[in-house]
Formats: C-alpha cells, structure tokens, sequence
C-alpha cells in the first residue's frame, strides 16, 4: 500500500489552482455564478475561522486555569503581587505625568505623551514638547478695549486740546483739522 506524503498533495494541488488561473494581461468575463460560488466559499472559511478562534480561546482560557490550579499557594500569591506592583507603578507614573503638565502649563492631551521614572526627568521632557509647541499669538484688543492703556486717565484740557485740534500733530491721535481757521470756542 502506498502512503501519499501531505506536502505531494499539496504541490499537485498548488499546481491545479495555477493551472485554472487566467492570465491577468487579457480581460476576463464576470461570470456572476463563479463569483458567488467564491463569495459563499469565502463566507464558509470566515465562520470556520471564527469557530476555530473561539475554539482557541477557550483553549487558551483552560489552560491558564489548570496552570493557576497546579501553582502552589506561594507562587500564585506572588503573580498577584507583581500584578498589583504594576497597576501601582503604571498609576503612580500617570498621577506624576499629570502632576507634571500641571504644572508646567502642559495642554492636558499631552500629559501622557511625557516619558521618564521621575518626575526631574518629566519636567525635562515636558520642557521639550513645549518649545516644540506653537506659541499662543498675543491677544487680539478689539478697538473698544483700551488695552495697555487702561490706567491712563486723561484730564479735561487735555481731552479738549485734542478734540479741538489744538495737540501738536492731529495725525498722531485725535483733533479736528479745521484748515488754517482757528477753531470757535
């Protein structure tokens, strides 16, 4: 009896599938009937690909539940420790990453892009992503608002010598061009 080596099979078979395929320099028909036969084939392989997955994870899910079961009380209380280790050391570099932005002024979308264990070596990349970042314009002091300016208090002969023209230049803020007339009081 002869026995057929798997990888022969599939050689020969890789060779059928060459030998029905079409050379793709010359148009093809659409056959639609083909096309849905390939359709329904493709859909049956995804649901045997999902069982199978399912099948994998299940697998997988016993197995870490006869590991835990063969453990010895002292090894599975030191995977739950170096478990919560972690957790803590991950929420203690957030809590320093955020402290950090805080206090340098950091957007806080940027917060967890900071890198370092310390929180010295946080504030130096902070430093670095905020040279990177644009800096804000100054703000724009609509005409209404006096800006700089607010403290200035102007006294009544002053506020009249520029309404009436009589400032030194009336290009430079203020007056009434009258011509070469004086100005009626």
């Amino acid at each position: 009896m002869t026995e057929e080596n798997p990888k022969t099979e599939m050689v020969e078979g890789a060779a059928q599938d060459v030998a029905t395929v079409v050379d793709e320099n010359q148009p093809e028909k659409f056959d639609e009937a083909r096309a849905m036969e390939l359709i329904r084939k493709q859909r049956e392989e995804l649901k045997q690909a999902k069982k199978a997955a399912a099948e994998l994870e299940r697998y997988k899910q016993a197995e870490e539940v006869r590991k835990q079961a063969e453990m010895s009380e002292t090894d599975r209380l030191k995977m739950e420790l170096e478990r919560a280790q972690s957790e803590l050391k991950a929420k203690t570099v957030r809590t320093m990453q955020i402290e950090v932005a805080a206090k340098l002024g950091l957007p806080a979308a940027l917060s967890d892009r900071l890198h370092g264990e310390t929180l010295e070596e946080m504030e130096e990349d902070a430093k670095a992503i905020l040279e990177v970042l644009p800096k804000k314009p100054a703000p724009n002091l609509g005409a209404t608002n006096p800006g700089d300016r607010a403290g200035v208090v102007e006294t009544h002969a002053q506020k009249k010598a520029r309404l009436l023209g009589q400032a030194p230049d009336i290009y430079s803020g203020g007056g009434i061009n009258w011509g070469n007339q004086a100005p009626k009081e």
